[in-house]
């Protein structure tokens, strides 16, 4: 999956939260677009990801949604977490 992201040249922002950050609990992604909604246990976001991994990256990898960065009819997918 690291070749997908290197393909697509993306560079998290700064200061972007990581996969260490998340509070306890669980993290969804959701598109208002396609209707998708899927929760994850930060303990298995840690067993898939790398724990510095920023959550930028995490939510390009899941959504694995073929319209990201299309410009004209994008994917909105987002990643959300509980307040800690």
């Amino acid at each position: 999956m690291t070749d997908d992201l290197n393909r697509q040249k993306y560079t998290p922002p700064a200061g972007a939260y990581t996969v260490a950050e998340l509070p306890k609990g669980s993290a969804a992604i959701r598109c208002g677009k396609c209707g998708r909604e899927e929760r994850y246990r930060k303990e298995d976001l840690l067993a898939m990801f790398d724990p510095d991994t920023p959550l930028p990256q995490v939510l390009i990898r899941l959504a694995n949604c073929p319209q990201w960065g299309n410009a004209t009819d994008p994917c909105r997918a987002s990643l959300s977490a509980p307040a800690g």
